[in-house]
């Protein structure tokens, strides 16, 4: 959120999008919104951002009953191009 160049001031990288609760992040240096789809319980399942164009989605996590990540079927830093 927060970048502190050496020898400079506090900037500002990252700014939070917020409707009835937080829907994603906007990177003020890559002008690129990244929106994140979450759960009833608040647990980040995606996270999409448009490249070229067209939705991509970055990463996605599955959780067990309990609240554990199922790692065998959770992607990160992935992209999948959704047509």
């Amino acid at each position: 959120m927060y970048n502190l160049p050496s020898g400079g001031s506090i900037v500002q990288t990252d700014l939070s999008i917020f409707g009835l609760s937080r829907l994603g992040v906007y990177n003020r240096a890559t002008t690129q919104s990244s929106y994140e789809i979450t759960d009833h319980l608040g647990n980040v399942r995606a996270v999409i951002r448009k490249e070229n164009n067209i939705p991509a989605i970055k990463s996605f996590a599955d959780y067990y009953p309990f609240g554990e990540q199922i790692t065998e079927r959770s992607v990160f830093l992935a992209v999948i191009v959704m047509k």
